[in-house]
């Protein structure tokens, strides 16, 4: 259905249709009742994309449309395979449902080619997830310079900072799986990492071990024997076997994310090794696999979701606001036991922006 046949039926013109629609208040109380009617029965809904030029001297529309670019090798179809794209993912979408806007995925692949919807007459701004500084081409960069937008996730390539930045802060989890080996009094853990060429990971890594060696904790790494590559069945098996050869010499065991954990787990369980004697910790606070595991043990919760929530609000600001000065929001992780605290519930964020 189109606008004509809405004005025909509300006995109107056009025009006012198109008042109603933009801002209801320039109609009359009846008008808009008789307007909102036809809209109902026709079951017509406005368009949110304008491929018109705009007019310099009227002011530019709204499309509703907020995009979330990837650049790089991590395309749309492949996140939604992946642990912890979905959380970010819904928490961008709940607060633009919110706005009532929508969210729409573009790719930026190693071809250099721009995706089309990046214009102001198709979106209103873009949240950026990029990890690799060597992934973004100049003619790309200089297309986001025009529109609002936000970096989000994690390692970017903003390397000048002239954006603003959402990210989960990585460096804090590592250290903080530490403290949690040591306030269990666990004199030896392991750090196991099912993939050896992911960037967080390793940094979980690096800075678990080192915390561990500072708290007079003996921690080793065990990594897949498989290349990145390979199933995430195949790195969990490769993972269990070396478990089991450790010969329970270890009391606490620290994984680099909680798909890899309940993967892990479930080899174990099936060779017989007595799953429940180890203290085991996960990362990325993932529902869908941790569910899975029982008694549920804790996980870091690096918290993506408020990742998402948070690169939207502050891309609506920026919106809103385009001369507001660039800030980054680091989002400190936290154990999550699977108790649900009210201290939890109440944490604030403020203070944490930083020019």
């Amino acid at each position: 259905m189109s606008i004509i046949t809405v004005a025909e039926k509300a006995g109107v013109g056009i025009g006012t249709v198109s008042r109603y629609i933009n801002d209801p208040g320039k109609v009359s109380e009846e008008t808009a009742q008789r307007i909102a009617a036809a809209i109902e029965e026709c079951g017509y809904r406005p368009r949110l994309r304008h491929p018109d030029r705009k007019i310099k001297t009227r002011n530019p529309e709204k499309t509703g449309i907020i995009v979330f670019l990837s650049i790089g090798g991590i395309s749309p179809k492949k996140m939604f395979t992946m642990p912890a794209f979905p959380m970010l993912l819904s928490g961008m979408q709940e607060v633009l449902s919110a706005n009532g806007m929508n969210l729409m995925l573009a790719h930026a692949d190693e071809t250099g080619r721009i995706p089309e919807i990046l214009n102001k007459k198709y979106c209103d701004g873009v949240i950026v997830q990029s990890l690799s500084s060597k992934s973004i081409s100049a003619e790309l960069y200089e297309v986001l310079h025009t529109l609002p937008a936000v970096w989000c996730f994690r390692e970017h390539a903003d390397t000048g900072h002239d954006f603003d930045h959402v990210l989960y802060n990585n460096s804090q989890v590592g250290a903080m799986a530490a403290r949690y080996m040591h306030e269990h009094h666990h004199r030896q853990v392991v750090y196991i990492n099912s993939d050896t060429t992911h960037p967080a990971f390793i940094q979980r890594q690096e800075v678990f071990l080192k915390k561990c060696h500072e708290l007079g904790i003996e921690a080793i790494a065990i990594e897949s024997q498989y290349p990145e590559n390979y199933s995430t069945a195949a790195h969990c098996c490769s993972l269990s076997l070396q478990l089991t050869e450790l010969r329970n010499n270890f009391t606490g065991a620290f994984f680099c994310s909680d798909d890899t954990m309940l993967g892990v787990y479930n080899e174990l369980r099936a060779e017989g090794f007595n799953i429940r004697s180890l203290d085991i910790l996960g990362c990325n606070n993932d529902e869908q696999f941790i569910s899975y595991i029982r008694p549920r043990p804790p996980s870091i919760d690096i918290r993506i979701t408020e990742v998402g929530e948070m690169s939207v609000q502050r891309l609506l600001q920026r919106i809103d606001e385009p001369e507001l000065p660039n800030t980054e929001l680091l989002i400190p992780p936290r154990i999550d036991y699977g108790i649900k605290k009210d201290e939890d519930k109440d944490e604030s964020l403020s203070g944490l922006y930083k020019k």
